[in-house]
């Protein structure tokens, strides 16, 4: 068996994948409720683990061998900061790796372990309320820092209203304490894309330390729509924006402009993507 795939199987608490399966080279879970852990046992050929559920708290046995990664949280909470101090030590040589997470409750943590052959890094935080109030997204260039073949990193933001911690709402408009340097450099680092890029300070002041860090970037796209629209180019049609949403586009585009557009070298593209006429309803 090459390819065990297993969905909504959930009557299973504890999966083991037996020494006898060494030509299995796919796994993928999802949806199974009450799994409680996974043991693989001697899979010296399994180069891609899909895992779509909770974060599984025992998850432990040969994932020396996987190369990509899918973790996807769906409903459940707090899948990044599970995959940043978790999968180091369980999966270190992941080269391409997908994290989806309904909310964050908490920062993603500075932790000791390294993603030290990650070349590809997309993470997806959904849903309205994808993270408390005091989830700093600054707190993301924890996988940058520990992942020093970093090639490309995509962070895809799906909200859809007004943010409270909007770099725009210091009173004299010159926002205190912008996290600037960093002793960490990236220098692998050459595409960056951000979708539903908002006005969050924490979220420009990433943005900034990523461009005064990266010395080999050559793209940054900042799309500030929620990104849903840009699949839809097939069918001529975009998905309406809401008012809410409409006006923090509005508000991250000047966050751009007087906060990242001035730090952005020459040697790098950036691209800038503002909801069209096709996202906007209608104003009677």
């Amino acid at each position: 068996m090459e390819k065990l795939e297993l969905f909504s199987c959930n009557e299973i608490v504890r999966l083991e994948i037996p020494s006898t399966l060494s030509k299995l080279s796919l796994l993928r879970v999802l949806g199974c409720k009450t799994l409680q852990a996974i043991e693989i046992n001697n899979a010296p050929k399994l180069s891609t683990f899909h895992y779509g559920g909770a974060p599984v708290q025992n998850c432990f046995g040969d994932l020396l061998q996987v190369r990509d990664i899918h973790l996807l949280g769906f409903l459940h909470r707090d899948m990044i900061c599970y995959a940043r101090t978790k999968l180091p030590s369980i999966a270190p040589n992941v080269v391409s790796l997908t994290l989806l997470s309904h909310t964050e409750t908490v920062n993603t943590p500075m932790a000791p372990g390294k993603f030290l052959h990650l070349k590809y890094l997309e993470i997806l935080l959904s849903g309205n309320l994808i993270f408390s109030p005091s989830y700093d997204f600054f707190s993301l260039i924890s996988f940058i820092n520990a992942s020093p073949a970093l090639e490309s990193f995509v962070l895809r933001l799906k909200q859809d209203g007004l943010r409270h911690d909007s770099i725009l709402a210091e009173s004299d408009g010159h926002p205190k304490d912008i996290r600037q340097s960093a002793e960490c450099r990236h220098d692998c680092l050459r595409k960056v894309t951000i979708t539903g890029f908002c006005s969050s300070k924490g979220l420009v002041e990433l943005t900034r330390r990523i461009l005064e860090n990266a010395s080999s970037l050559k793209c940054l796209t900042l799309d500030t729509t929620r990104d849903d629209e840009r699949s839809f180019a097939m069918i001529h049609r975009c998905f309406e924006m809401s008012k809410e949403a409409l006006a923090e586009a509005h508000r991250s585009l000047e966050a751009i402009r007087r906060y990242i557009i001035g730090k952005v070298p020459s040697n790098v593209c950036l691209k800038v993507l503002e909801p069209c006429k096709r996202c906007q309803p209608d104003i009677i």
